[in-house]
């Protein structure tokens, strides 16, 4: 009797590495490989908005927001916090004017008790203005985003709009300025000024909003996105040259 040996099958070869995976994960190899598509082919379904290169400041409308809102909050919290300080200083005086200390520990008491109401004054009308002025920025950026889309779908060509996309170059001085008129307006309606003093608010918010605008605009020429008006300027001082 022959001995028989201890591996009675024939040892298989080993699988290479792309037939195990065609063996393990078929559907792997049969998936085929879409290459991402750029950017601005994308639709606005698939594209998120923000990474349209439409934005100013180069920030998306949501932290535009937060950051033009935190902006007008602390400038307005250092200028209540003064303002609220001096009058409540003022305050502190006037209803102790009756009653001055007369010794040196009575002095000691009463500039340490008129430091605590300045800075509770300051503190309190601090956050009273920051607030506000922090939802008037809110405000006049949610009605320049909201002019920013509707001139970009009024003005978009067909292509832009079988693409879902807005119209390039319509982000510009215009809505800054309509925006801020319009907040201006909203302002003097709601506190009822006269005619006057909401005269005065509006330049005031002109005052702003035209700078802002123009630095905005200069930034996204130097982007390569530059407004309509100015390639229209451009254009024509190129054609006179």
């Amino acid at each position: 009797m022959w001995p028989c040996s201890r591996n009675s099958t024939t040892t298989e070869a080993p699988l290479s590495v792309t037939e195990s995976l065609q063996q393990s994960v078929p559907a792997l190899m049969s998936t085929p490989i879409i290459d991402d598509e750029p950017i601005s082919t994308l639709s606005n379904e698939t594209q998120p908005y923000f990474r349209q290169p439409l934005d100013r400041l180069g920030l998306d409308p949501a932290t535009r927001l937060v950051a033009i809102s935190f902006s007008a909050f602390s400038l307005a919290f250092a200028l209540g916090v003064k303002e609220g300080g001096d009058t409540a200083g003022f305050r502190y005086r006037a209803e102790n004017a009756h009653r001055l200390p007369t010794s040196e520990a009575g002095w000691y008491l009463y500039q340490k008790s008129k430091g605590y109401h300045t800075t509770i004054g300051g503190v309190r009308q601090g956050i009273k203005n920051g607030f506000g002025f922090a939802g008037w920025a809110a405000l006049f950026v949610a009605i320049e985003e909201g002019l920013d889309r509707a001139r970009g779908r009024i003005f978009a060509n067909a292509n832009e709009r079988e693409q879902g996309l807005l119209a390039r170059g319509q982000r510009d001085v215009l809505s800054t300025v309509s925006a801020a008129v319009t907040v201006a307006g909203i302002y003097s309606w709601k506190n009822r000024l006269d005619r006057f003093a909401a005269t005065r608010m509006t330049k005031l918010g002109l005052k702003i909003a035209v700078p802002l605008a123009l630095a905005q605009d200069v930034l996204a020429t130097l982007r390569g996105q530059s407004p309509r008006y100015v390639e229209w300027i451009l254009r024509r001082t190129l054609e006179r040259i």
